[in-house]
């Protein structure tokens, strides 16, 4: 998989940016990120789960993570870490818009890259996608790539927990509702999503 080329000058938007997402698996963090890609087009977007899957069907791995194959899928998750370490350190030597999509389970993992980040100039702000267990379970179950139920309960409960810290961290943590039984209200709340994060932009 290529980096993508830097082909931005100075003066384009959103440049010293960072947005971070957080939120399970399963909590619909991808479905928030492109609506975000969508209407702020030239955010950089880094994302270590779409190199990982990229990776795995390269060596004909199985995306249900199956027990036996956990060396070799190990191999390749060291991969897509450095891949994606690498994008970033050149959309961030560029000054670039990134959107920073993980799940938010490591905070000191997103504290360092956010201490880093401000540490040359970076403004960061954190979108955190809310939804409860039995939605992220469900949608887990359905997804391409799909992690073991006890899996999902274990990473819910740290995530959660992290929010606040998060919310600590952060001068403002946006928090979206995109739980199944939220689906009625979530244009509302992208909406309102997209008007804060084009003031965080400005």
């Amino acid at each position: 998989m290529r980096i993508n080329e830097i082909t931005e000058g100075p003066h384009d938007p959103y440049r010293n940016k960072a947005i971070f997402l957080a939120g399970s698996p399963g909590a619909g963090k991808t479905f928030i990120a492109r609506k975000l890609a969508g209407t702020f087009q030239g955010l950089k977007q880094v994302n270590m789960d779409t190199v990982f899957k990229f990776l795995l069907k390269q060596k004909n791995l199985s995306l249900k993570m199956p027990a036996g194959e956990k060396p070799e899928r190990e191999i390749e998750r060291q991969k897509s870490k450095e891949i994606v370490a690498k994008q970033q350190q050149t959309y961030a030597e560029g000054g670039l818009g990134m959107l920073i999509d993980s799940t938010g389970r490591i905070y000191d993992t997103v504290a360092r890259i956010k201490q880093e980040l401000e540490d040359i100039g970076y403004e960061t702000t954190m979108v955190f996608v809310n939804a409860d267990l039995d939605t992220a379970i469900r949608r887990n179950r359905n997804r391409p790539r799909s992690l073991p139920n006890e899996l999902i309960h274990k990473n819910y409960a740290i995530i959660q927990q992290n929010l606040g810290k998060f919310q600590r961290l952060f001068d403002d943590v946006l928090v979206i509702n995109n739980a199944d039984d939220d689906q009625e209200q979530l244009p509302d709340e992208i909406e309102k999503l997209d008007k804060d994060i084009r003031k965080f932009l400005q």
